[in-house]
């Protein structure tokens, strides 16, 4: 059974804010250089400051693996970039020429024989078609649920050109949701919810390593660093209590240095279908009752943003919200 190599590519999108994450990018590289069935690998950057990127530029520079590779090709932007603009922009660039397109987050690595096994599964369907059927894909999912039931990362797929380009396409007029830090999140679930007359392939063995220290930098590390703040407003005081007016204020305060978390938080319960007054009342929990005295204008910046999503999310998802 014959594999054509430039069928396949993988994407990678990169922005290097720490120094200590550089060697991180290059063990990426070097692992996607070093697969045993060689694929086109196309790398996007960009960088907090310019000594990040110089020493970045340094390290690459300094591997042979990545520096001798004759199928790789690594582009530069000129500011921060999100991880998936990061991809657009990429894919605008090769007019989306390889059938089937891999991802890689740039602090993970690929096992030696992913590749091979993604290509070697997705040849073999090629050649068992299942009629009115239509394959879009192959993912990692080593539980006996297929990815409907459990979600899947973004970068455990092998998706179809048109389905990926179907995914930008559709959201060309909503960069502010392509460019948030969790569209990764979106596209998942937007393959999760594909039409039946499309099917994926699943792997139930992984050949993918993820990284799991080091995240404290993240998003999701600000959040989980930052939950002890909330413990101060687990429960509010009585309305005649002299604590009432100190606690609303306090309160307020809180909600106005942390709306990037209620944003995001917004994004990721919005794009699986849960309705915004219970998303308010998950993220405020014991202080939903104080909804009135709360600051109106962002209550109402969180409604729209849940309706920006949510519609997003029905132009692209086959199966809607």
């Amino acid at each position: 059974m014959e594999v054509y190599p430039k069928d396949f590519c993988v994407l990678v999108a990169s922005h290097i804010s720490y120094e200590h994450r550089i060697h991180f990018l290059v063990e990426c590289l070097e692992s996607l250089v070093g697969q045993s069935l060689s694929i086109p690998i196309y790398v996007s950057m960009s960088f907090e400051n310019e000594e990040i990127k110089e020493k970045t530029i340094l390290n690459v520079s300094a591997s042979e693996k990545i520096i001798n590779c004759q199928f790789i090709i690594i582009v530069m932007q000129e500011s921060k970039t999100p991880q998936m603009k990061h991809f657009e922009h990429l894919l605008n660039a090769i007019e989306y020429k390889h059938e089937w397109i891999m991802f890689c987050d740039d602090d993970d690595t690929y096992q030696e024989d992913r590749v091979l096994n993604f290509a070697y599964h997705i040849q073999k369907a090629k050649q068992e078609e299942q009629p009115n059927c239509k394959l879009i894909g192959v993912y990692e999912g080593v539980s006996d649920k297929s990815h409907r039931e459990k979600r899947e990362e973004y970068w455990s797929y092998c998706v179809h050109k048109d389905t990926v380009k179907k995914f930008y396409t559709s959201l060309d007029k909503y960069d502010t949701i392509i460019a948030n830090k969790c569209c990764d999140v979106l596209f998942a679930e937007y393959l999760r919810r594909s039409s039946p007359v499309y099917y994926f392939i699943q792997l139930k063995k992984s050949f993918y390593n993820y990284r799991i220290e080091d995240n404290q930098n993240s998003i999701t590390g600000y959040i989980q660093n930052n939950r002890i703040m909330y413990e101060n407003f687990q429960e509010p005081p009585p309305k005649e209590s002299e604590e009432w007016s100190d606690y609303i204020e306090k309160w307020n305060k809180y909600i106005q240095e942390n709306k990037n978390i209620y944003t995001h938080d917004f994004y990721l319960r919005t794009l699986v279908g849960i309705d915004f007054d219970t998303i308010l009342q998950n993220e405020f929990l014991q202080n939903y009752c104080l909804l009135e005295y709360m600051d109106q204008d962002f209550i109402e910046e969180l409604r729209n943003w849940h309706l920006e999503i949510k519609e997003a999310c029905n132009l692209v998802y086959d199966i809607p919200i």
